[in-house]
C-alpha cells in the first residue's frame, strides 16, 4: 500500500513529464517549425521578386536556439544584417 506522500511524488513526476512533453511540442511547433515555414515563404517572395527591396522585422521567437530564423539564411548563403534600435539604417 502506498502512502499519500508516495502518491504525491508519483503525480509530481507525471506532471513533470507532461510539462516537459508540452514544452517540447510548443518549442517545436511554435518556434522551430514556424521559423522554417517563415524562411521558406520569405525565400519564395525574394525569388519571385528579385529586383524589389524588402525590409523584414522579426520578434524574439525568431532568434530562439540553434534553429533560430537567422540560421536558415546562413545555410542558404544569404546576407543578413542585425540592426539595433539605436542605430540608423
Amino acid at each position: 500500500m502506498t502512502t499519500m506522500q508516495d502518491q504525491r511524488l508519483s503525480n509530481s513526476y507525471k506532471d513533470d513529464a507532461m510539462s516537459t512533453a508540452i514544452d517540447g511540442y510548443f518549442k517545436d511547433e511554435l518556434i522551430y517549425r514556424r521559423n522554417a515555414r517563415m524562411a521558406q515563404r520569405i525565400k519564395a517572395l525574394l525569388s519571385d521578386k528579385p529586383h524589389d527591396s524588402f525590409f523584414f522585422a522579426f520578434g524574439a521567437g525568431s532568434y530562439a536556439g540553434f534553429t533560430r530564423f537567422i540560421n536558415y539564411w546562413d545555410v542558404k548563403g544569404l546576407k543578413t544584417e542585425h540592426h539595433f534600435y539605436h542605430k540608423s539604417i
